[in-house]
């Protein structure tokens, strides 16, 4: 049976841990789903049969949650490592046709860096296509480069550029504009005239009103510089914040906001 094998938690991905440390790096937030969602349909498209997550029993790991739900024509499962087996090791144990996948790497793209996470997500959203491997974003599309989910609000004013994304339940307040390549995650929220411009929003994320946002990555109160890795975390009340997770953001969210402007970062990893 031809088998891969993905070691998502490895030395190479303890990056994902220092910038965003309750993520595990498989569940590392890439253009509307998980890492290892976009590496198990990556895994598929190759056409493995079999797809096998190791768990090395850091906190998060998302491979149970994946190995018990359906993923298309390709089985996944979870294999959990004992203490002081190497990833390697657990390849050959799985005897021949098995197919080690070492780190966050996603059709022959390494993500070894805020910069690589961020190009990898523009590579999404522009053509879908990564090392040759076209790949499938979450949502309804009735155009190229519109990717829409359920219950996305738009309120009066906002502008679109594709590519875009908008996941399901987010909401995108009065005068917003979206200057491609953007993509704002479930439950989102983006407050009134605010620019955004190849950033990411990830899910359960407020973004205030009057921000302009370019080559920006936002989950939470996190503020992250694509290409530099540059981040700051924002306490300040109407510029970014986490909301409570599955919460349908009200209208009313928007005018909570005081109106801020270019606020420049602080520490980097």
């Amino acid at each position: 049976m031809k088998k891969a094998v993905f070691a998502l938690s490895v030395p190479e991905s303890a990056w994902v841990r220092e910038i965003l440390p309750d993520v595990h790096p498989g569940d590392l937030p890439l253009a509307g789903m998980s890492f290892a969602e976009y590496a198990l349909e990556w895994a598929e498209t190759l056409g493995f049969e079999e797809a096998v997550l190791l768990d090395f029993g850091e906190p998060g790991c998302p491979a149970a949650r994946l190995a018990a739900r359906p993923s298309g024509n390709i089985r996944v499962s979870r294999r959990e490592v004992p203490a002081g087996v190497s990833p390697e090791r657990a390849a050959r144990d799985e005897g021949d046709g098995a197919t080690l996948v070492r780190g966050l790497v996603l059709a022959g793209f390494a993500v070894d860096s805020v910069p690589a996470w961020h190009r990898l997500n523009m590579k999404l959203l522009g053509s879908g296509e990564v090392g040759g491997v076209r790949f499938v974003l979450p949502g309804y599309s009735a155009e190229p480069g519109a990717f829409i989910g359920r219950n996305v609000g738009m309120e009066r004013g906002v502008e679109v550029k594709k590519p875009v994304l908008l996941q399901d339940g987010s909401w995108c307040a009065r005068n917003v504009r979206l200057d491609g390549f953007c993509a704002v995650g479930r439950h989102s929220f983006v407050g009134a005239r605010t620019r955004l411009e190849r950033t990411i929003v990830g899910n359960d994320t407020y973004v205030g009103t009057d921000l302009e946002l370019v080559d920006k990555i936002v989950v939470g109160h996190r503020v992250i510089d694509g290409p530099t890795g540059v981040w700051t975390d924002i306490g300040e009340r109407g510029v970014a914040g986490a909301l409570r997770p599955g919460l349908t953001v009200p209208r009313w969210l928007s005018r909570l906001a005081a109106a801020v402007r270019g606020r420049s970062c602080g520490r980097k990893r």
